[in-house]
């Protein structure tokens, strides 16, 4: 018999060994898509991604040399123009005032290397030891070892200027002391003294672009100040643009430095692009370096006697290469 009004009977199941393709979708309605066939019947989808292989920073960040796929050993290889035509043309990128100024620019050429972990300072210092010995095979985790070794560190942080000069002294054949900040403030002395072959290990807070910006202290970093650049306010409108790029060498003679504003060169450990930093927004940077940041746990690291203020406010340190 019928079924009763507003009833419905499902379909008998199919027989054995058979199967009912879906019913078509409602009008307006388009099935879901099966996924792209990669090249090759055969290819198959990559594995599920295992983060748990991953070194992972403090407050379980991935470090910045896993992102990238490297080690914090290995150094990437750059041309010493090319790296200062990126760091320049990413300048001014964001700062437009110096898209068409002349720019005079002296640099010691270091290679990029990342930190895993907060090592920072470790890095820093392994790529200066490379500026005065370039078949240098100090590696952070080497570095890192003596640090723990002289309970300096227990992760590779360094909250101490005082300690990572002792470990520099250590590992570099060199003159390398403790300097005050001050030093980087008269503008003909420092651009003198990085052209006779002075850098410099500067702790500061570092910024989301990782330049230097004012965090108390809470985004405290390590970089190596490796040399300046000179912004003439002569416009310059000749094409390519790297043409207002004058590459100095170290007996280049400086002229006219009260007209110019200094901007600084430096590496850091996040990053594989040259930094281009205000000279004097790192100076502050490193004067306000008060405390540690509160989210992170401060047995994780060794303060020294007096914290932050004490090991690294006002304190650079000095290599001569």
């Amino acid at each position: 018999p019928p079924p009763p009004p507003g009833c419905t009977i499902p379909p008998p199941p199919p027989p054995p060994g058979c199967t009912i393709p879906p019913p078509p979708p409602p009008p307006g309605c388009s099935a879901p898509q099966p996924p792209p066939i990669l090249e090759g019947s055969d290819a198959l989808p990559p594995p599920p991604f295992d983060k748990s292989k991953l070194t992972k920073d403090v407050g379980n960040k991935l470090s910045p040399a896993v992102l990238r796929g490297l080690k914090n050993d290995q150094i990437v290889q750059q041309s010493s123009e090319q790296m200062i035509i990126e760091a320049v043309k990413r300048y001014r990128k964001f700062n437009s005032d110096m898209m068409h100024q002349t720019l005079e620019v002296f640099n010691h050429s270091t290679q990029p290397q990342l930190q895993e972990g907060p090592q920072c300072g470790l890095v820093a210092l392994c790529m200066a030891a490379r500026l005065v010995d370039q078949t240098s095979k100090i590696n952070p985790n080497r570095v890192l070892e003596l640090a723990q070794e002289k309970e300096y560190s227990k992760q590779g942080e360094m909250f101490s200027a005082i300690n990572l000069c002792e470990l520099s002294k250590e590992l570099i054949d060199a003159d390398i002391r403790v300097d005050s900040v001050d030093c980087l403030m008269e503008k003909e002395r420092l651009c003198t003294e990085l052209m006779m072959g002075n850098v410099f290990l500067v702790p500061y807070d570092c910024d989301f672009n990782h330049g230097p910006c004012l965090a108390d202290g809470k985004k405290a970093h390590w970089s190596l100040i490796t040399g300046f650049v000179l912004a003439s306010n002569t416009s310059c409108t000749r094409v390519p643009e790297t043409d207002s790029i004058v590459i100095l060498q170290q007996d280049s003679t400086l002229t006219d430095l009260e007209s110019k504003s200094l901007l600084l060169l430096g590496r850091q450990s996040k990053s594989l692009v040259l930094g281009v930093w205000d000279r004097d927004l790192l100076i502050q940077s490193n004067k306000n370096l008060r405390i540690v940041d509160p989210k992170r746990e401060s047995d994780d690291y060794i303060i020294p006697a007096g914290g932050v203020v004490e090991g690294l406010a006002s304190q650079i340190v000095r290599i001569k290469i």
